[in-house]
């Protein structure tokens, strides 16, 4: 399973409130993150949920440079391919 590719956009006070967007050709998906009745928190929510397939690519790069530089089974490589397979439904 993989998930819909980015980038994906944070669209406050927009037809979808708090949501986070992603288009492609053929597609718009959107995300609305789990209310909550502190509206700041939702709305970091959807900044987080809109910012994950970056995310996941920068640490799939500093994953991959702690590997090539020898430093793959460290405490953060460790952590750092954790998360990427807990991202990618492999934990």
């Amino acid at each position: 399973m993989t998930h819909t590719p980015g980038p994906w956009t944070y669209w406050p006070k927009s037809a979808y409130p708090d949501g986070v967007i992603s288009q492609d050709a053929t597609t718009t998906h959107i995300a609305v993150p789990v209310f909550h009745p502190d509206v700041n928190r939702t709305t970091a929510n959807a900044r987080l949920i809109a910012a994950a397939p970056d995310l996941l690519e920068a640490l799939t790069n500093v994953a991959d440079l702690l590997i090539t530089t020898g430093y793959g089974n460290t405490r953060e490589g460790q952590q750092a391919r954790a998360a990427i397979a807990k991202a990618e439904g492999r934990s």
